[in-house]
């Protein structure tokens, strides 16, 4: 069976809301999974908050980080003067900026963290997770006669990718340009 807290909609939210069979709950998981993956993989990133790793050098003040939604900077160090940065610094979207200008073409290596929690996972994209969950389970049903093994879920990472829910994700991925 996937692991539930992977999951960034609680798969009881998708019971209640598609009144889901319980006795088909595994089958259900693993495609809640995969229509997380596939949102994940349109939008190029994962969605899960996770820590990340950014090495840059400093100009006009500021570096810019990879991952989108950043959340918190756990760590940044000057590789220039090989010693931890205790400057002030502000986190605007993907941009850092740096108020120390001494700091200007030193390389930096940034630790911080990206993504989303349950809590704060936007409700426009967790729509979007729903809308491709119920596109992939009526292909399953359509395509799978029988049990769904953890095997077979995969083939439904390649279905196409519901209007609705491109046209959300497009949004994002405007944003990351």
């Amino acid at each position: 069976m996937t692991g539930e807290e992977n999951l960034m909609v609680d798969y009881e939210r998708a019971r209640d809301f598609f009144n889901l069979d319980e006795c088909e709950k595994e089958r259900d998981l693993l495609i809640l999974q995969s229509a997380q993956e596939s949102v994940e993989n349109y939008l190029d990133r994962k969605l899960c908050i996770a820590e990340y790793i950014c090495i840059q050098k400093i100009q006009d003040r500021r570096i810019i980080l990879e991952e989108l939604n950043p959340v918190e900077l756990v760590r940044i160090l000057d590789l220039s003067a090989r010693q931890s940065v205790n400057t002030d610094c502000h986190l605007d979207g993907r941009k850092l900026y740096f108020f120390d200008g001494r700091l200007e073409n030193h390389e930096i290596l940034a630790r911080y963290t990206a993504g989303f929690t349950k809590e704060t996972l936007p409700q426009d994209l967790a729509e979007c997770i729903m809308n491709v969950f119920m596109h992939k389970s009526e292909c399953a049903r359509k395509r799978i006669k029988g049990g769904l093994e953890i095997k077979d879920y995969k083939i439904l990472n390649g279905l196409e990718m519901p209007e609705e829910a491109r046209q959300i994700l497009e949004a994002y991925r405007r944003k990351t340009l």
